[in-house]
């Protein structure tokens, strides 16, 4: 009595090639979502970034304002 006289063999062979088959549109999809994420998470970091630098700056600026004010020349 073999197993693959029953067909037990055969349908985890089936299976295996279904998985097989499913496994790259599986890949596929995981990455595309990774890629997503991963470009959604660099832009909002590289966002922020520019708007602390940016925030930073113009405060920098309205200091400089105030103290030219204060001191007389502005």
């Amino acid at each position: 009595m073999s197993l693959s006289k029953h067909g037990i063999l055969g349908a985890g062979s089936q299976y295996f090639h279904l998985i097989h088959c499913f496994l790259p549109y599986l890949y596929i999809y995981v990455t595309n979502k990774v890629e997503r994420f991963n470009l959604v998470t660099i832009t909002r970091v590289s966002f922020s970034f520019f708007l602390a630098i940016f925030s930073r700056f113009r405060q920098r600026r309205r200091d400089l304002l105030m103290v030219k004010v204060y001191a007389g020349g502005g």
